[in-house]
């Protein structure tokens, strides 16, 4: 079997770019499989995240499994539900669930106290910096962490705090203490969760050994493709 010869067996079904990666994969047709898998990156932002991680699993294509975890992580928890669950499979739907919440726990304790003003040896106001530094945090952070309808993560927020001019903060002190913020490691945890959550469903991609075993079940009852043959169907995609 042969690229060529898939597009033609393949030629006018609506979701031709999954069904292409699916028979690419199974007969191992590189050309095939590159097609598919260009067709869907060039969506860009459109590439829906529930679709290129249920097809990242599906057809082993591993590196859309990070980037659609991480897209996956943007959504409310009210929009992780029995539809989801049953895209994202048992495994999926897991570590999704699992990330979201140690990340959402470890968001709270955070911001739940503002983080010690680090005083800059030479500050004349120390008093008065603590001061602004203790309200611009107490006033805007938890409510930028904690928005019901936006995600930012812990960086963007310490980015923004560090670029933003604080009335009464001093900016030694200012970034003194957001360095020192940076070097306790807490804004980057969200990152390890998600790290953490996507080498385990790495893991659990189909390896070579299953896979050549396969083939060899392949080899020992070959079925013709024809236009008669029954072919499983794969996650429905188009692309337009």
């Amino acid at each position: 079997m042969s690229f060529a010869g898939v597009q033609v067996y393949l030629a006018g079904t609506t979701d031709f770019p999954a069904r292409l990666k699916g028979l690419s994969t199974f007969f191992e047709i590189d050309d095939g499989v590159a097609h598919a898998v260009q067709a869907f990156e060039r969506k860009g932002p459109d590439f829906d995240a529930a679709l290129q991680f249920e097809l990242a699993r599906y057809y082993r294509v591993d590196h859309w499994i990070k980037p659609a975890f991480e897209r996956l992580m943007e959504l409310p928890m009210t929009g992780l539900d029995m539809v989801l669950m049953d895209r994202l499979g048992q495994a999926g739907y897991f570590w999704l669930i699992k990330t979201k919440t140690d990340i959402e726990k470890h968001r709270k304790q955070f911001t739940f106290d503002a983080p010690s003003i680090q005083n800059d040896p030479d500050c004349q106001m120390p008093a008065y910096c603590g001061a602004a530094w203790y309200r611009e945090w107490s006033m805007k952070v938890p409510k930028l962490v904690h928005h019901p309808e936006i995600h930012i993560s812990l960086v963007k927020v310490l980015k923004q705090l560090g670029n933003t001019e604080i009335t009464g903060l001093c900016d030694a002190c200012q970034k003194r203490t957001v360095t020192w913020i940076w070097g306790t490691g807490h804004v980057t945890v969200e990152q390890d969760y998600i790290d953490t959550a996507v080498a385990a469903l790495m893991a659990l991609q189909t390896d070579e050994p299953i896979r050549a075993a396969m083939r060899k079940e392949v080899v020992r009852s070959p079925t013709p493709v024809s236009s008669t043959t029954s072919i499983s169907h794969p996650p429905s995609a188009t692309i337009s």
